[in-house]
């Protein structure tokens, strides 16, 4: 007889190896990075992930493309998309495939309450939180089932608190087993006379240990079960392994047995025993149809708070804190808010630190309330007015190995950095507070940091000797105890926030140093201080010249590649002999970013260049080339981001300008360059506002000296005539206007006068008198 082989299942979820490796990129344009694993489930697989684009924390949660898993990930993407932007429930940033796997990307939240009954003393959550909790999960599904949906699978563990700022309010999550029970017209949808199971039994209805239909009230069931645990820290039976036995208890089993805690208190007794009775008046309508009163719910946790003396923490009576233990209340933490910065002095008066785990303890049971306590505390007393700088350094310093020993929530200081008027203060304060081990400054909320030490450092003073504002800027940052690293970072997001500032702004509102300046300084600075010992390295095998020169003329672009992005450019490069034939190769093969990273790498090397335009390397006709190539390469054509990248070509390239020898081949490019963007926008469509960019772009590339537009110059003849076709007489006419009043070129007036002698219509006739009439 044969021995049959049983295959084991293939692991999934937190029994499996990590789905995703650290750094992979997702995201339709690689937006989003993975950092690491953070949690796994029965089916999936949680990581933590950074937005590149935003430096925002997101969370990844990640499936296998088989076709069980994978329906579950799209139910889920079905109601998150639902409920996108409801309170209760987390933002979807992206959903999408990679590889064999499914993914969403959305916003990180905080420990779910499962871990978080877990992590406490008794492992019990005290009641008035659990009632603030249990408030906000009926408001959830409240929500939920008024967009016609079920979640099904309602527990602890699928409950979360957000993070900062939303730590206090719960999010619903993992919709991997709901269900639609309405259609999408408002009718219910037929209710089916056998069900699979869907759900945790713990904490299921007995309806579903009957596979009965499911409802809403079957939600509002679990929560009121997962409220018993959290609360007494177990469920009755936790202990059975029958799913009958289960069914049988909870069917027979009274509030007082599943709440006995409640008994002591007689206001959360009579609570549980009207919810407990709302719920079985639910069921007994039998059907799936039934309105559930969430209102009636949320009044019945709104249970009456025990009034306590707040007299005890303001006079330092600890011990009367302590011994009236039974009396705190959340209710009374709004009241000690109030007092906190006349607590803070006190305890800083008397040298009394220490009890502040006392009071802590007394006033909040659990974590979350712990560190917003201290967080309060903290804030209430440093912005005292009465508080001088040096008193509010010490009084940080006495509390912060309390608050953040690892010096990791860098943000507490901002109450430190606004509290002085002068600068040097601030920088006084910066210098302190680098001792006292704060090294992320990049991690800090950047508004505050730009108004409080970056745009006052630039705008005082002047640069000396031959630095630059910004380079003035680094060197007092440094001398303050900021990294270079830091620095660097610091600065590349100021220039990425100045950007979206000047989208939205005309040229003329812009504020120094604009994002063109930040950009240029954050190359040049890098590139001096981080590329030096990568070239020391690269000095003890260097590149002979003669290698990349035989790769260039053998047109093989893989090695000319490989060359520059390992080893960079051979210290023996003739630029001028072989910088043309490599850029044609980027551009013709490479990727448009290995072509910018080539560019970048290049500007680098330009330092022993001449300021002659006709011997430099890297000519204006060789620029335009490049936007064109930007132009080809955009999915969705914007020609502002064109006209910024021509800015950033500038500083690269300062000396690219137009020379008279140069003049055939720059008109032959810049030809070619607006050609494109026209093939682009029609595409795309024409509006008015398009052709005012294109408009501007042209004079950004004379202002910028890559073009001149001489008297025998056809560019202007070339735009009058596709708008002529394009968008008809009066646009073109308005753009001819333009035209004269701002690069004084009227050769579109061929165009024009062509056009109306073409139509040969009075209308024409009147618009070619006024044609003459303007150019004279």
């Amino acid at each position: 007889m044969v021995k049959q082989v049983v295959q084991k299942p293939e692991p999934r979820g937190k029994n499996a190896p990590a789905y995703l490796d650290r750094n992979t990129l997702l995201g339709k344009n690689e937006t989003f990075m993975i950092v690491k694993l953070i949690a796994g489930g029965g089916f999936g697989q949680v990581f933590s992930a950074v937005n590149l684009e935003t430096n925002e924390e997101v969370a990844v949660k990640v499936e296998r493309a088989t076709s069980n898993d994978s329906q579950r990930m799209i139910l889920e993407s079905r109601v998150l998309d639902d409920m996108l932007g409801v309170k209760y429930f987390p933002t979807v940033y992206y959903i999408g495939p990679h590889q064999n796997y499914n993914y969403i990307v959305m916003q990180m939240l905080g420990r779910n309450l499962g871990d978080i009954r877990k992590l406490l003393p008794n492992r019990k959550i005290s009641i008035h939180s659990a009632i603030r909790i249990g408030i906000q999960i009926v408001d959830a599904l409240s929500l939920l089932h008024s967009k016609g949906w079920l979640h099904r699978d309602l527990k602890p563990t699928n409950c979360c608190l957000g993070l900062d700022e939303k730590r206090r309010t719960v999010y619903l999550v993992d919709f991997g087993m709901s269900r639609k029970y309405r259609n999408d017209d408002g009718s219910l949808r037929e209710s089916r006379h056998y069900c699979g199971f869907r759900g945790t039994t713990r904490y299921c209805s007995y309806r579903m240990h009957d596979r009965r239909e499911q409802g809403p009230v079957d939600d509002l069931w679990c929560l009121y079960y997962s409220m018993a645990e959290l609360i007494e820290g177990f469920l009755p039976w936790k202990d059975v392994e029958s799913p009958d036995e289960m069914a049988m208890t909870k069917k027979i089993m009274k509030h007082e047995a599943i709440f006995p805690q409640s008994q002591a208190h007689a206001a959360m007794n009579n609570g549980v025993k009207l919810f407990h009775n709302k719920l079985l008046t639910f069921y007994r309508a039998s059907q799936v149809t039934h309105k559930t009163r969430y209102s009636v719910l949320t009044t019945v946790n709104s249970i009456p708070a025990y009034e306590q003396d707040s007299k005890l923490v303001r006079r330092g009576d600890f011990r009367g804190v302590v011994a009236s233990k039974e009396k705190v209340c959340i209710s009374k933490y709004s009241r000690l808010q109030q007092n906190m910065a006349k607590m803070g002095l006190d305890l800083h008066t008397v040298q009394q630190h220490e009890q502040l785990h006392v009071v802590e303890t007394t006033i909040a049971c659990d974590r979350a309330l712990r560190i917003r306590m201290y967080d309060d505390l903290l804030y209430a007393t440093l912005m005292l007015k009465d508080m001088d700088l040096e008193n509010r350094l010490e009084y940080f310093r006495s509390f912060v190995d309390e608050i953040d020993i690892r010096r990791e929530r860098i943000h507490i200081t901002l109450p430190l950095m606004t509290s002085e008027e002068d600068l040097n203060q601030r920088l006084a304060i910066l210098y302190r507070l680098s001792a006292m081990g704060y090294r992320d400054w990049f991690n800090i909320d950047h508004e505050p940091l730009v108004r409080t030490i970056l745009q006052p450092l630039y705008n005082n003073g002047r640069p000396i000797r031959d630095q630059t504002k910004l380079d003035k800027l680094a060197r007092i940052l440094k001398s303050y105890g900021v990294s270079e690293r830091q620095t660097w970072l610091v600065l590349h997001r100021w220039s990425k926030q100045k950007s979206k500032e000047e989208l939205s702004k005309p040229e003329n509102e812009w504020t120094r140093p604009f994002s063109r300046d930040l950009r240029g300084w954050c190359r040049a600075y890098y590139s001096e201080t981080f590329e030096i010992q990568k070239t020391t390295q690269n000095n003890a095998t260097p590149i002979l010249y003669e290698k990349l020169k035989t790769c260039v003329d053998q047109g093989d672009i893989t090695k000319v590649s490989s060359i520059l992005s390992s080893n960079g450019w051979p210290t023996d490069t003739n630029y001028e002999e072989i910088v043309p034939s490599v850029l044609s190769l980027y551009l013709m093969h490479e990727s448009w970013k290995n072509v910018r990273q080539m560019l970048e790498e290049l500007a680098s090397c330009s330092n022993t260049w001449g300021a002659d335009p006709s011997t430099t390397p890297m000519k204006n006709h060789h620029l335009l080339s490049v936007l064109r190539r930007m132009a080809e390469e955009e999915e969705t054509l914007s020609i502002r981001a064109i006209t910024d990248y021509a800015y950033e070509l500038r500083t690269l390239f300062p000396n690219a300008s137009c020379f008279y020898e140069g003049f055939f081949e720059t008109q032959n490019e810049y030809k070619k360059l607006f050609v494109k963007c026209f093939e682009r926008l029609e595409k795309q469509g024409f509006t008015t506002s398009t052709v005012d960019e294109l408009i501007d772009f042209l004079r950004c590339l004379v202002k910028l000296d890559l073009i001149q537009l001489h008297p025998s110059e056809t560019l202007t003849v070339f735009f009058i005539n596709i708008l002529l076709k394009r968008v008809g007489w009066a646009e073109a006419l308005n753009t001819w206007q333009k035209f004269l009043s701002s690069l004084h070129c009227p050769n579109g007036t061929v165009a024009l006068l062509r056009y109306c002698l073409q139509q040969n219509t009075d209308e024409s006739k009147k618009n070619l008198q006024f044609g003459i009439y303007e150019k004279q």
